[in-house]
């Protein structure tokens, strides 16, 4: 079933959560899915796991 962008990217935010709350990598998540997210979603999940050193970071740059 293909859902909207933005079901895709609320689903991703929740994946990222999950990940991060249980402290495992994104990948393990979605790993341990059930019913697999969508390409899109795993699209954005996977993307942030490569580049989560350099997003850190930048918000570290500008994290007050």
């Amino acid at each position: 079933m293909l859902g909207s962008r933005r079901e895709s990217r609320e689903r991703a935010l929740a994946l990222l959560y999950e990940a991060h709350a249980k402290g495992v990598t994104p990948m393990v998540v979605l790993e341990d899915q059930i019913i697999a997210p969508d390409q899109f979603a795993t699209e954005l999940v996977t993307g942030v796991a490569d580049e989560t050193d350099d997003i850190d970071e930048i918000i570290g740059r500008y994290a007050v």
